[in-house]
């Protein structure tokens, strides 16, 4: 009976050892996805601002591609002051919104100062 319970335990620590794991695996796939999401909404919305290269869904694919992801939906108007990316890495999606405030383009001043 010893022998029984010892092998019933060791089968559920198994068990539970692989469930943790495929979840750690996703929570993993979520971050990757997160952070691909958040690093091509932020270079779209920098290409379309000022001083910018007028294409940001280009630049979103290539910064979602160099963090391993596929671009599934860039709502990436260019001249816009937003931009956002819904992008998949292995399975795992998600969305990122990034918005550039033109108004922090302030003049500076004769004085030194800046204009607010």
């Amino acid at each position: 009976m010893t022998v029984l319970a010892g092998c019933v335990s060791l089968l559920m620590v198994g068990v539970l050892g692989l469930g943790i794991g495929s979840v750690g695996r996703a929570s993993v796939l979520d971050t990757r996805a997160q952070l691909a999401a958040d690093a091509a909404a932020l270079a779209a919305v920098a290409e379309s601002a000022p001083g910018g290269s007028g294409h940001p869904e280009e630049h979103a694919r290539l910064y979602a591609d160099l963090n391993g992801a596929e671009v599934i939906e860039c709502i990436c108007i260019p001249g816009a002051s937003a931009m956002q990316v819904r992008v998949a890495v292995d399975g795992a999606t998600a969305t990122a919104r990034a918005v550039f405030d033109p108004g922090l383009l302030a003049p500076i001043l004769p004085e030194g100062g800046f204009r607010r």
